[in-house]
């Protein structure tokens, strides 16, 4: 994200969930009384300096099951934090947010095909300092802890997950 985007933030968001043209196993009506939300992976208001970037953080594409109680607790907590560290180093940054499923025992949305994550993951990149920063949030008991990029890495090889493998 680049610095001057990051100053122009307002507070308005879309929050309208929308179903892509894709017809698949993707559905919000799936979330009802399950106690997950739609867990954005790129958060809305991380985007609200774009209406369109901001329309398109609703997709159901960016986003995984999240246990309400972490997504509006913790891990909003985490993002809010992610947000004020980038006032503080007024800098460009780079955020990268996956998650990590159980391959061994998978957990599904109700009597859906989507997968539900044990845990998420938030890296985050501050290029005037060069300072990387990593956590992993727990979709189970809620918790969210720092980590290191090489524990990270070894978490996400560990698990199979085909997710992008970062080298310091």
């Amino acid at each position: 994200m680049k610095y001057s985007n990051f100053k122009r933030l307002d507070s308005d968001r879309d929050n309208r969930w929308f179903q892509d043209t894709y017809k698949g196993i993707y559905n919000k009506e799936y979330y009802a009384h399950t106690g997950y939300d739609l867990g954005h992976l790129t958060p809305a208001h991380i985007t609200s300096y774009n209406d369109t970037l901001n329309h398109e953080s609703f997709s159901l594409f960016n986003q995984a099951p999240q246990m309400a109680s972490f997504n509006r607790g913790k891990w909003v907590r985490l993002e809010m934090s992610v947000e004020d560290s980038i006032a503080k180093y007024k800098s460009d940054v780079t955020i990268i947010t996956g998650v990590i499923y159980e391959n061994l025992k998978k957990k599904y949305l109700g009597k859906s095909k989507i997968k539900i994550p044990y845990s998420f993951y938030k890296i985050f990149y501050i290029q005037k300092n060069k300072l990387t920063y990593a956590w992993i949030g727990s979709n189970i008991n809620g918790e969210v802890v720092p980590t290191d990029i090489k524990t990270l890495n070894n978490l996400l090889k560990s698990n199979k997950n085909d997710l992008l493998f970062i080298k310091k």
